[in-house]
């Protein structure tokens, strides 16, 4: 008589499905694809080196910054020596006038850095050809909460501009 984990132990095997040695080489290519490493993607992320944090950097960018405006969102960006070896820091902010709880002011700022976080490859590698870092801060300035696609098309914008802009001035240290 079986006893009951044996019973099960039979259930649970599984015919052989490895491939006999003989087959087409040619079968085999997809396996030997699989076991060679893919090529990573760089990491799209956020750190702490890349929020701009420092009181003297932001005094500086609001009085030497300049402005590109957007409905609802305003970039200020400041061309400085950074402390970090990162092209460029971030910092955004949400006026509580316009959002009285701190749950949708946390709301909209997280949606601006996440657009900002998926797009930041555009500003990095106009800046790193110049050789040069930015400070930048989004302001936000609209009186309804947006989504996360209105965000991301904003933020975009504004790239956009900012790197043209950028390549039109010479030297605006």
């Amino acid at each position: 008589m079986l006893c009951c984990t044996q019973e099960l132990s039979n259930k649970k095997a599984l015919p052989n499905t490895s491939k006999i040695s003989n087959s087409d080489p040619s079968e085999q290519a997809p396996d030997k694809a699989l076991a060679q490493p893919l090529a990573r993607a760089p990491r799209q992320t956020l750190c702490k080196d890349e929020r701009l944090s420092r009181k003297k950097l932001i005094e500086q960018l609001h009085e030497k910054g300049v402005s590109i405006k957007t409905p609802a969102i305003i970039l200020i960006y400041n061309f400085c020596e950074l402390p970090t070896h990162f092209p460029a820091q971030v910092m955004v902010t949400v006026s509580k006038r316009n959002f009285k709880r701190a749950h949708d002011r946390n709301r909209v700022k997280r949606l601006l850095r996440e657009a900002y976080r998926k797009q930041k490859h555009i500003v990095y590698t106009s800046l790193k050809e110049r050789e040069k870092q930015a400070s930048l801060l989004f302001i936000f300035t609209g009186r309804t909460l947006p989504n996360a696609q209105y965000a991301h098309g904003k933020i975009s914008e504004l790239l956009k501009r900012f790197v043209q802009e950028s390549l039109t001035t010479k030297n605006p240290s």
